[in-house]
């Protein structure tokens, strides 16, 4: 807590509390409607007349559409910390917010700390002077007022205490003059955005380099082409990030970790996110469109999968890891489309037997998280026994992937690419200690949600990439062009 005047805070002064962005890290309406978009897309479309009528209004009709558990939305837990001792002192503390009765009842009832709840009620918008108002009126010899927004200037010119909690830095700067305020929980908005493009992630759309990799194709005209390709996939990927985390937001919210996203936390606005998802889209097709028409198609291919995957694909068993496993392969085939390079039967069966395996080791993370931690994992078509199926599908899709390798270093074309093919048994042997390695800690519970997740942080597999990349270089090469083979033989 940050306290910039030295004047002591007037504890018998009534404490009147905003609900939105204040002691919520989110907005309610924003709460609801989004929810409705999801559940009821057409009556939260139609409940938009209801602004033309008046905001009241509005707030009043996506209330009566939207039943959210309050229980799950996010606080602002040091100034609710705060304010559970000032209610403790014996302090008054009551609930004054533009948000609809209803749901302000509703969190009132579930905290339990406030005497009185100030709200809109269908008619009133209990916002600005009409707020100020209501105020004063309860409390005619003084009040303390906690907000967050410009709006609250208002009520902060009045008051007594002036508490300003999740405020944005403009807002903190122009409370300045003010004296006797209190600081809590600064909003840093910037920093939620970019963790919730999840940059991390982006790692998953190098596999669009694959076949540039594979096929030894490596000029600079080519790299420049891949690289705006790349682009398009990762801008289209937190897109899609974006409008998981909207649709799965209550879901996430019960989740041990997911909890912490940004949305989920509620800090990064729901009224940002909705304008940012598409936004990010749009940006990614225009990007592909860069490279060429067809690879728009790829991505628009990319988004509409993503789509009916988190829609409906993620709730049947089976079918979700074979639609993982079809995202994986789609960024490795759209690599294929960028650079006119044929991908070959056997990446392709390779990819997606793997792909299969690192999906299941998913999948089995998020059953064995859930057992120990004792949630339930919505939105997911398994229980907590599919664990030993899946680990059996996943290992065996993931030796599958080790012998369709082996078998390539068999077939008569490889002699063109390296010089010396038999010694790309090494390269099956790390593959395989590394599918296996992965399993293991799936199975003993210490694997990341997300396998790609645990590999960008695991310095073993930094080590078994080099070691690989390395090798088939030498592979290329020949091992006898080495120096220290030339040495020996003199």
């Amino acid at each position: 807590m940050v306290v910039f005047s030295s004047s002591s805070a007037k504890e018998a002064c009534p404490l009147f509390v905003d609900l939105d962005g204040t002691l919520l890290r989110t907005d309610t309406l924003w709460e609801m409607w989004v929810k409705a978009l999801f559940s009821s897309p057409i009556q939260a479309i139609l409940c938009l007349r209801k602004v033309f009528i008046s905001k009241a209004a509005f707030k009043h009709q996506v209330a009566l559409h939207s039943d959210i558990d309050v229980a799950l939305l996010p606080l602002n837990s040091e100034f609710y910390g705060w304010l559970n001792d000032q209610y403790h002192q014996g302090r008054v503390l009551i609930l004054a917010t533009g948000a609809d009765r209803g749901i302000a009842e509703r969190v009132s009832a579930q905290l339990g700390i406030f005497t009185q709840v100030l709200a809109s009620d269908g008619k009133h918008n209990l916002v600005g002077p009409a707020k100020l108002a209501a105020c004063q009126k309860l409390a005619p010899h003084g009040f303390a007022y906690a907000g967050n927004a410009s709006a609250d200037f208002i009520l902060w010119r009045h008051a007594e205490q002036v508490i300003v909690v999740n405020a944005r830095h403009n807002v903190i700067h122009r409370t300045r003059p003010f004296r006797n305020v209190l600081e809590f929980d600064r909003r840093e908005e910037f920093n939620s955005f970019l963790k919730e493009l999840r940059p991390h992630q982006w790692s998953k759309n190098l596999l669009i380099f694959l076949v540039c990799i594979t096929s030894h194709r490596f000029d600079l005209l080519l790299s420049a082409k891949m690289i705006l390709a790349l682009c398009a996939f990762c801008l289209s990927a937190s897109s899609v990030y974006f409008f998981n985390d909207l649709f799965d937001l209550w879901a996430d919210r019960e989740h041990p970790k997911k909890k912490r996203r940004p949305i989920a936390a509620g800090d990064l606005a729901l009224s940002q996110a909705i304008f940012i998802c598409p936004l990010l889209a749009i940006l990614g097709i225009w990007c592909a469109a860069q490279v060429s028409s067809v690879y728009v198609k790829w991505i628009f291919l990319y988004l509409v999968l993503t789509t009916v995957y988190s829609f409906w694909g993620k709730k049947i068993p089976i079918v979700d890891i074979l639609m993982l496993a079809v995202l994986y392969c789609l960024r490795v085939m759209a690599g294929s489309v960028v650079t006119g390079i044929v991908m070959t039967p056997w990446l392709g069966f390779f990819c997606a037997f793997i792909f299969v395996s690192l999906a299941c080791s998913k999948r089995v993370s998020e059953l064995i998280l859930a057992t120990s931690s004792q949630f339930r994992l919505a939105r997911r078509g398994y229980r907590s026994d599919d664990v030993t199926f899946l680990s059996i599908l996943g290992v065996a899709t993931g030796i599958i992937s080790v012998l369709i390798s082996a078998l390539y270093i068999q077939q008569p074309r490889i002699k063109f690419l390296y010089y010396d093919a038999l010694s790309l048994w090494m390269v099956s042997l790390c593959v395989f200690f590394w599918i296996s390695r992965i399993w293991l800690l799936t199975m003993r519970g210490e694997m990341h949600i997300d396998p790609i997740a645990f590999a960008l942080k695991d310095k073993t597999t930094y080590f078994m990439a080099l070691f690989v990349g390395v090798w088939m270089y030498i592979a290329a090469l020949g091992f006898k062009s080495l120096w220290f083979f030339e040495f020996f033989k003199h």
